[in-house]
């Protein structure tokens, strides 16, 4: 009886805003669904697809090359066929690769698969059969990757993808019996997070634009004042992200997460210096006097401080002074004594100054982003190409936005590490991530930080993921909170 084939587009859940790509088989009464890996809108499959030669139309909205070629080969498959059963565990595994998309996952099943062939060769064998991955081999082949060097989070890595070949081979009915690999979880232990102190935080902060590495340390200070920002998420932000008066507005690539990033005046002073704007804080300041000669936040009580005669205690940094019965309390970030309101009023009044220069700052951003080309990105003066000008982060990488990003990313991590050693940063050894990792940490020295608090700045989907990190419907106020308080750090 003859197989028909044809794409449709269909969605998890009703409410989601993207679906998924499959080809729907039928032969006679019977059904299969094939996924393509694939997902987009509805809006883009009605306007893109052609019914006609079921095949995407040439556009730079979507990689309709990749798509058009995963549609070929599954419109030439039968899935009611029989002989599938003769796949052996190469020749499947190879079969789902090709069926891929996002290249950085080809690039780890590549890894995977090259590494099992390297094994099978190292015991005479070409190939393997699904039913020869008994306990022994397993026990076998994760001994060879520990005797070749390999970290348990690499062989951990191994084992999960070969696990997950299986899965697909029962869902295809190509193998039926128990997976072999779900008895064998390696358990990582956490290393020690990379992270920075504040006092390099106040030295990146001092870098001038004359000095080497400066966009670097720009880009790592907008990652870290950023809640952390990714570093995928941090290149990749485009001038029509920073249009909005209130906040910064961002897709997150690995989520799809709609997120929102409040302007404070560390952030804004990191953004005006990578636009060469970095002079417009210090412009506004000038135009206050008083109290607030020398404008930073901290530098400004001090003065007040020192008028008064008094004795000045920085942040949160002496808890001792609030003991019970203590004169003293917490006032925005300083420690103040309770009957002197004076004190209290000047921090406010040097608060709202500041305020208003942030607010002032990041108008002058806001107008200056509305006259740039809306696709072009922020760091384009280190990205250096124009290939993801039309990129929606909600799809994935086409294989020239993955090379060049895999290039970007391995220079970017190349030269923040010149950048330590240079600038004798206590971190000798940082990568794009300890920006992350730095924020982190010192939400956890904060108090009153609870997970649900720090999953909520690194915007995780889930307090199991922030968990796991630890060893996004998003609250933005909280996130605001955390936001300000980070800020006052810096002044």
């Amino acid at each position: 009886m003859e197989v028909k084939a044809s794409v449709i587009f269909s969605k998890k859940r009703k409410g989601d805003e993207q679906g998924y790509l499959h080809v729907l088989y039928r032969r006679g009464a019977e059904r299969a669904k094939v996924s393509l890996e694939f997902t987009m809108t509805k809006e883009q499959f009605d306007d893109l697809y052609d019914k006609r030669f079921q095949r995407f139309i040439p556009t730079k909205k979507i990689d309709f090359k990749s798509i058009n070629e995963r549609i070929e080969i599954n419109l030439k498959r039968n899935p009611f066929d029989n002989k599938k059963t003769s796949y052996t565990f190469l020749s499947y595994f190879e079969y789902k690769k090709s069926m891929l998309s996002n290249h950085s996952t080809i690039n780890i099943h590549s890894t995977c698969l090259t590494n099992l062939k390297i094994y099978l060769s190292s015991i005479g064998r070409k190939d393997i059969k699904f039913e020869d991955f008994d306990n022994d081999f397993i026990l076998r082949m994760k001994s060879y990757f520990k005797q070749k060097g390999l970290q348990d989070s690499s062989i951990r890595l191994y084992l999960n993808t070969y696990s997950s070949i299986f899965n697909s081979a029962a869902k295809d009915k190509v193998f039926t019996q128990v997976n072999p690999f779900v008895q064998h979880k390696i358990k990582v232990v956490g290393k020690p997070k990379k992270v920075l102190t504040e006092m390099d935080i106040k030295n990146l902060q001092k870098l001038k634009p004359s000095d080497e590495y400066f966009l670097e340390s720009r880009m790592f200070l907008f990652s870290f004042l950023g809640n952390g920002l990714r570093c995928s998420d941090m290149m990749l932000l485009k001038n029509c992200n920073f249009t909005n008066r209130n906040a910064i507005e961002y897709i997150q690539m690995k989520t799809g997460t709609s997120m929102k990033l409040t302007y404070n005046t560390q952030l804004t002073k990191v953004i005006l210096d990578i636009i060469g704007m970095g002079d417009v804080i210090d412009k506004l300041k000038s135009t206050y006097s008083g109290y607030i000669e020398n404008l930073t936040y901290n530098g400004c009580i001090k003065q007040i401080y020192q008028r008064l005669n008094e004795e000045y205690f920085e942040g949160y940094k002496d808890d001792t002074l609030l003991a019970e019965n203590s004169p003293f309390e917490k006032h925005k970030g300083f420690i103040v004594k309770k009957s002197d309101q004076e004190i209290r009023t000047l921090i406010d009044y040097s608060y709202d100054i500041l305020r208003e220069i942030t607010v002032t700052a990041r108008m002058k951003l806001v107008e200056y982003f509305k006259k740039q080309k809306p696709n072009e990105l922020l760091f384009k003066d280190f990205i250096k190409s124009d290939v993801f000008n039309d990129y929606d982060k909600k799809l994935p990488f086409n294989k020239e936005q993955f090379d060049i990003y895999k290039s970007k990313f391995t220079s970017y991590n190349a030269k923040i590490k010149r950048m330590s050693k240079k600038y004798d940063l206590t971190l000798t050894n940082p990568t794009t991530h300890s920006a992350r990792f730095t924020f982190t940490n010192i939400l956890l020295s904060m108090d009153s930080i609870n997970l649900n608090d720090i999953r909520i700045a690194l915007g995780h989907t889930s307090l199991i993921t922030t968990q796991k990190y630890l060893q996004t419907g998003f609250d933005f106020k909280k996130s605001d909170a955390l936001n300000e308080r980070l800020n006052s750090i810096f002044e």
